[in-house]
């Protein structure tokens, strides 16, 4: 694990959900500099669900926004809450199953694709 990996985190508010729940997760960054991710990815999010498989783990694209994928930055030593609830660009309940969320990112203002570190949450229920 890299030293920004490490100070990094992503964490859901909840080990379980109901699939017409809202989901919430929180993006700590606890470098002294910016990261940057993009969104468009699950719900339209800056935030990949992944559901677990008997071999893998399959990420849940659902955004069906036609807008072009957007840098977003997330400040230095700083919290962000992402929450992923259907609506108007998003297709309907999560299936259940286990799940864990992971952000891919780049240190610095800007996104990087060839740079890119990930993180991952603890994984969750959605009933």
């Amino acid at each position: 694990m890299s030293g920004s990996v490490a100070l990094v985190r992503i964490q859901s508010h909840q080990r379980s959900y109901m699939a017409s729940e809202k989901l919430v997760f929180t993006v700590t960054n606890s470098l002294n500099k910016p990261i940057a991710t993009l969104n468009q990815r699950t719900y339209c999010s800056t935030i990949v669900l992944e559901k677990q498989t008997e071999t893998d783990w399959q990420p849940v694209s659902n955004c069906t926004s036609n807008s072009p994928s957007l840098e977003v930055t997330i400040k230095a030593d700083s919290r962000t809450t992402v929450e992923l609830a259907p609506g108007p660009h998003a297709l309907g309940n999560m299936p259940t199953g286990n799940y864990r969320a992971k952000l891919v990112f780049t240190v610095g203002d800007h996104f990087m694709p060839a740079d890119t570190q990930q993180v991952f949450s603890e994984i969750f229920a959605v009933q």
